[in-house]
């Protein structure tokens, strides 16, 4: 379930953990997470979760996640895009949670309200994205119809959608500071 305003949710019927080979897991109330997340690192939260429910052997096991890794965009092999909402956001850097596959990336572009490019932060100047990053920074190439050191700036209280093309990625979260 995720919610973005702590009082509507949308619950999602996909499994997040799987009961896996062992067939001691196969039993009602197997892989039910106990009560609480504990973030065990910077970029780790761990979640604890009941095994072998029903039998004498039961026991909680540990899972690690990245940090907001519950849920992604994730195209898969062939590119696929996604395009937000207009929306209006305060900040001068544009951070992503991501990972990629070897052969995978993330390209990320602003448009205007309308869905049009705007320039110097078109799919064509931004950076192509890969590995695995809890906040990365997207930076532009430097366009010639922004001469300042932080263009993203131009951009700020201004209706734009952002469009994310992946391939063989998942797309996280992302956010404005």
């Amino acid at each position: 379930m995720s919610t973005r305003d702590g009082v509507h949710g949308t619950r999602f019927m996909e499994s997040f953990i799987r009961p896996g080979r062992d067939q001691r897991n196969w039993v009602h109330r197997t892989t039910a997470v106990s009560t609480g997340l504990v973030q065990t690192a910077a970029d780790e939260i761990s979640l604890y979760v009941s095994g072998h429910y029903t039998y004498p052997t039961n026991h909680l096991g540990r899972f690690a996640i990245r940090v907001d890794g519950f849920a992604s965009a994730h195209p898969g092999y062939p590119e696929g895009e996604i395009v937000t909402r207009p929306l209006r956001f305060r900040g001068q850097s544009l951070i992503l949670n991501y990972a990629t596959s070897a052969a995978g990336s993330i390209r990320v572009e602003f448009l205007n309200a309308a869905g049009k490019p705007l320039p110097g932060f078109t799919l064509q100047e931004s950076p192509i994205l890969f590995g695995g990053e809890i906040a990365a920074a997207v930076t532009w190439a430097r366009s010639k119809s922004y001469t300042d050191a932080n263009p993203m700036k131009v951009l700020v209280d201004t209706p734009v959608r952002l469009r994310f093309v992946i391939q063989d990625a998942d797309l996280y979260s992302f956010q404005f500071k």
